[in-house]
């Protein structure tokens, strides 16, 4: 579970208002099969390279000389 606190936080909720008897019924009854994701190493070199381009134009044409320049 990736926000175990959020679910802690439902599960006594639920559990002081009588809604499930036991806190820990609530991961029981969300519990599915999880998705995970791995990272993708040659999307993210990718990624970087265009990423640093990106940065690189923004910073050039957001430079208060860069309307004298050209």
């Amino acid at each position: 579970m990736s926000d175990s606190s959020t679910l802690g936080a439902a599960a006594y909720a639920g559990f002081g208002m009588g809604a499930i008897s036991d806190p820990s019924e609530a991961y029981r009854k969300i519990n599915k099969e999880e998705t995970v994701f791995t990272p993708d190493r040659k999307a993210h070199a990718k990624f970087t390279k265009r990423y640093e381009l990106y940065r690189r134009l923004v910073f050039t044409v957001n430079d208060p000389d860069f309307r004298d320049k050209y």
